[in-house]
């Protein structure tokens, strides 16, 4: 259920993100991607926590911030050039978006997982371990460009994954 939320918001963010309009899209963005955070935590069933939402914002922004910033500020710069510039500026803006909101999304599930795994065992998980984690995949997904969630392999044979 969460993945389906994050294609539309995939979707979205390809659209904003392919604005004419130079450095336009980056508030909405965030925006964007800040909600489609906010719905997959509740999608997970777990509170509504900024503490939590913002640890995981502040550690991608941290770790893959600067190469998206610079992949925007290029996109935004061939906008400024009138005519085709505009249109392959907003293209590659509006991938940039769309794969860069993928990989936060993706991301961010993958870690649920294993948080609500390790609850349900009794484990418990520090707030910087699922950052790193967090971050780990982000990087991961964003750098493959891969689109769907990582395929989890049982541990032994006769062990059944039940998702």
């Amino acid at each position: 259920m969460a993945f389906k939320y994050v294609t539309a918001y995939v979707a979205g963010s390809a659209i904003v993100g392919a604005t004419p309009v130079p450095f336009a899209d980056a508030p909405i963005l965030m925006a964007m991607q800040t909600a489609m955070i906010a719905n997959i935590t509740v999608i997970f069933g777990m509170p509504f926590d900024k503490g939590f939402i913002s640890a995981m914002l502040s550690a991608i922004s941290g770790a893959g911030g600067v190469t998206a910033v610079g992949r925007s500020i290029v996109a935004n710069l061939i906008k400024m050039i009138p005519g085709a510039g505009t249109i392959v500026g907003g293209a590659i803006s509006g991938a940039t978006a769309a794969t860069l909101t993928m990989a936060l999304g993706l991301a961010y599930i993958e870690v649920l997982k294993v948080y609500m795994k390790s609850q349900i065992n009794g484990e418990k998980l520090s707030l910087p371990q699922l950052t790193k984690m967090f971050v780990d995949l982000y990087k991961d997904y964003a750098s493959s460009g891969r689109k769907t969630l990582k395929d989890e392999q049982p541990k032994a044979p006769n062990q059944i994954n039940i998702e």
